[in-house]
């Protein structure tokens, strides 16, 4: 029965040890994220994050934004580059698609890096231009019907009894 228990507890060990040096062995996928924030907004600063545990110099990272507002024409703002921990602060100047893109050149040992990560910046505050977008369809539309009684009944709607 020892003998059993001291088999099976062995195996266990061994078997623990095998993922446990599979996963030191593992190396870490590079990354791209903001840190805290989903949806950023526009005007309040963000925290962009690189992270990459191979890549011995996270500040020859250029970082790219390229903004698609209203799928508009797209414009692009380089950030400044990264500093030692990888991070970045940027403010969000449009609302839209938001596409950001790190870089980091192929150096002695190491391959070229690109990372990617599209996401969707929000306003701020109500957007104006959709009220006034609101109010317009409103006013087509009802004045539209109103139109259409006046021309249908040949009277002004004071007239009906």
């Amino acid at each position: 029965m020892r003998l059993r228990l001291f088999v099976l507890g062995l195996i266990v060990f061994v078997g623990l040890a095998g993922v446990i040096a599979g996963a030191a062995a593992t190396e870490e996928r590079p990354t791209l994220g903001l840190d805290g924030v989903q949806y950023p907004l526009v005007g309040e600063p963000v925290r962009v994050l690189i992270s990459h545990a191979s890549y011995p110099e996270l500040e020859r990272f250029q970082v790219k934004v390229t903004y698609r507002p209203n799928s508009d024409v797209s414009k692009e703002e380089v950030l400044p580059p990264p500093n030692d921990f990888g991070t970045v602060e940027w403010t969000p100047t449009a609302a839209g698609i938001t596409i950001l893109t790190a870089e980091a050149p192929a150096i002695e040992g190491f391959e070229a890096v690109k990372l990617t990560l599209q996401i969707s910046v929000r306003h701020g505050g109500f957007p104006l231009s959709g009220l006034l977008i609101f109010v317009f369809s409103m006013l087509t539309l009802f004045g539209g019907l109103a139109l259409v009684i006046l021309k249908t009944t040949g009277k002004s709607p004071a007239q009906h009894d």
